[in-house]
Order: structure tokens, then sequence, then C-alpha cells
């Protein structure tokens, strides 16, 4: 385009009077949007999805449109003058991308990209905070494109950072505690929600160039391809707490204050992030934005006088921010889509947001965790006495070194396919996607492994294991049979004994399965301690493994038990995510699942499924627990729900435990899941906030047996009904553009017999 209106065609007007935006109904949007309208000089219209139920200001042009459709974009877009993007961060990541190529193509000039934020200028604070990279590469493709950007830099949210809670400013209101970072006297660059849209209308206002060379007035060109620098505050946090003092009527006897390092907090903030809680970015993001060296402040840069801002007074913007917090609390509303302010969302949005930024330096989750020790973060190691040491660490030794061993993998590949008949399918529920009318549900059909279920995936693994130590013969606990039937299995495909030990009330409940393992020549051991279920079982089968240990390995039933356990059972069932994750990328053309779900006790098809997942922080991982009969102790298995922390068969972990410490007896109607504790790796992962846990009573379990079989052709086993259960009810609730990955993890012939004696065949 010329320089000079003067050049322009007849017709010319030299204003922008067609405004688009996304998320008009937003919080900063809505902003931005009654601004610009207040001017009387722009036309504004809103893209919204057709299904989108959020109230727009009074006065705003309305244009349905379909982001899964170009075209419905291009068409809202055409004839606009300028593109102000505000997006939240649960939108999914390319939502940016199409939108920008959309304007293109609609021959729009100007955009404004998603990212009201920090300086631009200053690179090492934007990647530092992870969020200077994503800007810049929003920027880079509307200059690729052809067209031009305007972006507002403009520090945190003050209002909204003061009402979000500790990990932003640290005022938590509710609790009237405070978290000052170091002394409390970094000062930092803030701005009301107010403030940046007044700058917006402010800048959209201007002749859009200058009437000729002599004009050397300020046009909206003037910003072009640049930052608009805006402020409305310059303060510390002990600044925040003088004008909150005030406003609420306190004094410091009636807060909690406690002080944290900016430096030892953005570091904690990162360990998080690595574990794919987004709580740690936010932690991360306004710890480093406050480093008394190397601060936020943008007040030397600030626009105000040029744009005509006016001053502001910090105690009514906090009086602002103080009466957000009970609104806040009460929307499900995200938080504005600032690239400071974005991050910090995750907080309350997370594990379900996508897109998210991840380190760029961070080694993959599976190279960070177990540590040296065997320990996931406070849990996991290797509790148990001294005489027990040798029966652990000959395994563990061994196993490091097997494990990145080319001729164990192919061993191990060649057992998977022509013992397991591997790789198994992902499966799409159609029918009952169809009834649910929500999201897409589709299964890995571990059920359709040799044996029925996913425990040959490690009892293969195990037996191949024994052979490199020299060992012969393998012992076990079972719960519902198929780990015992699938270790029975391995056993005899490689020539080694097997010792299943299975807890007396299991060995009525799932005699079909203790048949199978005595037909493939293994020992069943009849557990009758205590409740007589799957911790008696571990229990004599651990103490079996001590005794035989120099001639026996003991081949746990889930990622649980001291270290190497949990590793090598992760390892093993890793094959389940990896194939999941390919297949799951070639059946959508290269998405990935926005949910994935499995069942969990131990946490053995739990792990192997969501392994391939956790370095993908747009994935929810969902971990459904069994409620049995009811929430009171003794009558489920939720022990990520009601737990607490404890040590449990030779590990630190969350436990289902009475008062005195001592494990309390567990309930559920599949017997694998009846065990009072969780592998360690999962209750780290729950810890970090990285898994979303949910519970499935007994009667949801036996309709959605019923269901499966009648509808699906599929009977799925007991354990396996609980996570197909929850991912209906979590697809009922979710939009039909979003898809759920389900771990059914095996089949029912185990439970076929005792449904049909205590529920018939549900007709």
């Amino acid at each position: 385009m010329p320089k000079y209106a003067k050049d322009q065609p007849i017709g010319f007007k030299n204003t922008i009077e067609r405004v688009a935006i996304v998320g008009a109904g937003g919080t900063v949007g809505s902003h931005i949007t009654n601004t610009l309208l207040k001017t009387g000089r722009h036309t504004v219209t809103a893209l919204s999805r057709k299904d989108s139920g959020n109230k727009l200001p009074e006065g705003v042009l309305v244009a349905p449109v379909d982001y899964d459709d170009e075209a419905t974009l291009v068409a809202a877009l055409k004839d606009q003058q300028f593109l102000i993007i505000t997006m939240a961060p649960t939108a999914p990541r390319d939502t940016h991308s199409k939108l920008v190529q959309a304007a293109a193509k609609a021959g729009i000039p100007y955009v404004m990209p998603n990212g009201y934020g920090g300086d631009i200028e200053d690179i090492k604070l934007g990647e530092e905070t992870l969020l200077g990279p994503v800007a810049k590469a929003n920027r880079d493709e509307i200059e690729r494109l052809g067209m031009q950007w305007i972006t507002v830099c403009c520090g945190f949210w003050y209002d909204y950072s003061l009402a979000g809670g500790e990990a932003r400013f640290g005022f938590d209101f509710d609790k009237r505690s405070l978290t000052i970072y170091d002394d409390g006297n970094t000062k930092n660059s803030t701005s009301t929600l107010s403030q940046v849209g007044r700058a917006v209308a402010k800048v959209l206002s201007l002749k859009e160039l200058p009437e000729d060379e002599n004009d050397k007035s300020l046009t909206l060109s003037t910003f072009l391809n640049k930052g608009v620098y805006v402020k409305s505050f310059v303060v510390s946090q002990n600044d925040m707490f003088d004008s909150v003092k005030r406003v609420t009527g306190t004094t410091d006897a009636d807060w909690t204050i406690t002080h944290e390092d900016t430096k030892k907090r953005y570091e904690d903030g990162l360990a998080l992030m690595k574990l794919g809680n987004m709580a740690g970015f936010g932690k991360m993001l306004y710890a480093r934005a406050f480093y008394p060296d190397h601060p936020n402040d943008l007040s030397k840069k600030a626009q105000n006088d040029l744009l005509g801002l006016p001053d502001e007074s910090l105690d009514e913007a906090t009086k602002v921010g103080i009466n957000m917090v009970k609104e806040l609390q009460l929307r499900d509303e995200p938080f504005p889509s600032s690239l400071f302010d974005r991050a910090q969302e995750q907080t309350i949005t997370a594990p379900r947001l996508r897109g998210l930024v991840m380190m760029p330096d961070a080694k993959p989750y599976s190279q960070s965790y177990p540590d040296a020790e065997g320990c996931f973060g406070q849990f996991g190691g290797k509790h148990y006495p001294p005489e027990v040491q040798p029966a652990l660490e000959e395994p563990a030794n061994t196993y490091q070194e097997l494990r990145q061993s080319p001729e164990f993998q192919r061993a191990l590949n060649k057992a998977r396919i022509g013992l397991q008949g591997r790789p198994t399918p992902v499966h799409y529920l159609e029918t009952i996607s169809k009834q649910v009318g929500g999201a897409q549900i589709y299964v890995k059909r571990e059920d359709l492994n040799h044996t029925g279920a996913h425990k040959i995936n490690h009892c293969v693994g195990f037996a191949l294991l024994a052979k490199k130590l020299g060992k012969t013969k393998l012992i076990a606990e079972t719960g519902a049979g198929q780990h015992g039937v699938a270790l029975a299995t391995a056993a005899a495909y490689f020539g080694l004994e097997c010792e299943v030990h299975m807890g007396e009330i299991d060995v009525s409940k799932q005699s079909s399965n203790v048949g199978r393992v005595q037909l493939l020549g293994a020992r069943v051991v009849s557990a009758t301690a205590g409740q007589s279920a799957l911790k008696e079982a571990s229990d004599s089968a651990f103490n079996a493994y001590v005794e035989q240990h120099k001639h026996a390995l003991y081949a746990i039933g889930s990622a649980i038990g001291p270290h190497p356990f949990p590793l090598i059972v992760r390892d093993f069932q890793s094959v389940v995510g990896q194939e999941a994750r390919e297949q799951f990328l070639s059946i959508t053309n290269g998405s990935l699942p926005e949910h994935v779900v499995a069942c969990v006790a131990g946490g053995s098809n739990a792990m192997g499924m969501y392994s391939a997942f956790l370095d993908d922080p747009g994935v929810v991982l969902h971990a459904v627990e069994p409620l049995g009969k009811s929430d009171e102790l003794g009558q489920h298995a939720a022990t990520l729900s009601y737990g607490k922390p404890g040590t449990l068969h030779g590990a630190r972990s969350i436990v289902l435990q009475h008062d005195d410490g001592t494990p309390a007896n567990v309930s559920s109607v599949a017997s694998g899941l009846v065990y009072p504790g969780i592998g360690p790796e999962m209750a780290m992962l729950h810890e970090a906030g990285r898994i979303s846990v949910a519970t499935i009573s007994d009667d949801e379990v036996i309709s959605t047996f019923f269901r499966m079989a009648k509808f699906e052709g599929i009977i799925p086993a007991l354990e396996s009904a609980h996570a197909v259960a929850f991912a209906i009810r979590l697809a009922s609730q979710r939009p039909s553009s979003e898809r759920i990955l389900v771990n059914l993890s095996g089949r029912g012939d185990k439970d076929v017999e005792y449904v049909l004696q205590n529920y018939g065949t549900g007709q």
C-alpha cells in the first residue's frame, strides 16, 4: 500500500471503520469491543461459533462461523479492514493459524494477534517465560501471508491477576493469605482490562495513513509491525498489598504472609511442567517476571501520553480486582488471553487445555522418571528390609542394561507378534457414540490380545527377562486371573515354571481363569489371609519370591511395588500407548485425541496407555477408579480419590488406610481393581495434576457391560467397563468435535458367569 492517503484511489476514507473480532464476548474481547463501539467510528463484527452461547456486547454484528470450514471464516472476514484476535488458550492450537490464513484470503490488511503481554523486544524474558517464541511465530505468519500486525505490550492484567489466586500476584482473598516474592519490592508493569480496551480503540481511531509527506500526525501506520506499549501501574507486591489493605480496611495482622525466592519458585514451576502440570506454568511465569535483576518493567517505553490515555487510580483498580474474585469462582469462562495471563489459566482449566507451550529443552518424560533411586517425586523408592535387597537389586541392574539392548527388544517384538498377535487395533464405538450425541469414543482393543487382556504385554517381558537372568521360574499374584493366565502362557512359551498366587475369594469368583492357569501348567496358590483378595495375593507372592529368588523372578502384576517393578511394567506396557498413538494419528489424519481414559488400581494398563501421551499436555489423561457400592471406606477401591500417602508393598504411594495406617478393606465388582493402593507413578501424576480422576460405581459398570455387548458386540472385562462407562459420561458433556480414546484393557469372558448369576442378561 502507498505511504500516503493522497496516493490512494478515489473514495479512500483514511479511517478504520470495519473491525472483525474473535472473542468479543470474552474478558479481553468484551472490553475492546465495548470501547470501540463507544467511539462511534467503527462497525464491529464478532466471529462466533454457530453453537456458541456467549453473550455479546450490544451493538455488535454477528458472523456465525465454523472453524473447521475455512469458507465460513473467509466469508465472515470479507470486506473487513482489521482483525482482532482475543482467543482463549482452550482453543485448538491451530485456530490462530486458521484465522490468519482466512484473513489473508479475505484481503484483510491488518491483524492484532492473540498476544497481550510482555515486551516483544525483550528476547531473554520471552524465551525464559516460553511465551516469546509463540508470539513471534504468530507475528511471522501474518507477515509471511502479506499482512501487517499491531500487538499490545501491556504486562500482566492488574485486576485479573489480583483476583486470580496465589499463583499470580500471590493473593488468596478467601484465606487472606499472601505469598511475597523475595522482599516484595520488585516493580512490574501492569495494565487494567479497561486501559487496554482504550488503547486499542485509540489506535484504531487514528487516521490509517498520513495525508502526505508533510503530515507528521500520529497514524495507525505508525504502529504497523510494532508493539503498542501501554501501562496502568508500575507496582510491586508491597504496593499492591498497601492498596488492598486500604480498600479492605485490613492490616498486616489480618493476613498470613509467607515469602518465596523467585528463582526457586521459577525452577519449581518448571519442574511441575515436566510432569505436565500446567499450574507450574503460572508459577514459573509470574516468578520470572518478578526477578529483581530483570523484571517485566515497560514503563520507559509506555506510550500512554502519545495515545492520550488517562491516569488511573490504583485503589479503584484494586476494588475492581477484588470484586472479580467471586465472579471468577462462579464463572466457567476461561481467563483472558494475555500472553502472560493466558498461561495462568491452566491452573483452572488444566488438564483439558490443548496446544500448550512446552519447555523446548525438556527431556521426554520417560527419561526423567523414575530417578536414580527409583522415585517418582516423593513416591516410589525401595522400602524393604535389608534381607530383601539381593532379590531386587539383581533384576534392577540387569533390566537397566537390557532395556537399551536391540537384541532384547528384537526378541520381545518377536514374541509380541508371534505369541500375542500384536498390534491390537483402535476401534470406533460408532453406535454408542451416536447414542450419546457428544464426543466420539474410540477404544484400543487390548481385549484382542492372546489371553484376553493387556497383562500379556508385561508377562512376556518378564519371561524374557527371567531367561536373560538364568532363572527357571516365574512367581506372581493375580486378582481377576488375567495376569495369572498371561504369566502362565508366557512361562509355557519360554519353557519356565510358574507359580500364581490368588486371593481365596477370587479363586472362587474367577474359577474359569484358575482352570486356564492350571491347564497351562502353572501352580495356583490360594491366599487365605485378611480379605483374601489381591493385596493378600501380593503379600503371598512376594514372600514366596524372596524365599526362591535365586532361581525365580517376581513378575509383579501391576505398576506397583518397590523399584524396579513400576519402571519395568511401564516399559513393557508402553507398547499399548505407542501403537494407539500411531493408529489414532493415522485414523484422524494427524490429530491426537483430546482425552485418554483408563481404569486404575495398580496402574499397569493406565501407564501403558498414558506413556505415549505424557509429553502432550493438550491431551487430558483420565484415571477411572472403582467406587464400588458407595464412598464409605471399605465399600470402594478409589485410592486416588479417598486415600492418603503411605507405604504399601515396598513403595511409598497413596493408600486407602485406617487412622492407624493399616490398609483398609476394599470392594469392587471387578476383582482386578480390588487393591487398596496405587502405583507410585500414578500417585506422582495425580499429585502433580497431570491426570484427572473420576469414579464409577458397580451399578454403572454392569450397565456398561450390557450396553457394550448389546450395541457394539464387545463383552468387556468388568475392569475395562469402568473406563468405558466414564468415557460415555464424558462424551455426553463434550462437543462432537472432541475424541476420547479408551484403553479397553481386557475382555469379559472371565466375568460372564458371575454377571449372569448375579445380574442376569440385562434384558
